[in-house]
């Protein structure tokens, strides 16, 4: 996950300074591009979280099938 937040960082980052010396256009596309990214990583994050919960409900259910 540190990954697609220090991408989003950058991007934000670069934009945010492309912004302040006119460059308006090219800075929207980096804008945009690491407000998808951010979207992006929210929605693995949420498929992890989504899994491990699962993982730990299977292992619950498996101990206690086994007593």
């Amino acid at each position: 996950m540190q990954p697609l937040e220090e991408a989003t960082i950058l991007l934000e980052n670069t934009g945010t300074e492309l912004r302040a010396t006119g460059e308006i256009r090219l800075a929207e596309a980096y804008l945009r591009k690491a407000r998808e990214l951010e979207l992006r990583g929210r929605t693995i994050f949420g498929t992890i979280l989504k899994t491990q919960a699962l993982s730990t409900e299977q292992i619950k259910r498996g101990a206690r099938s086994e007593d």
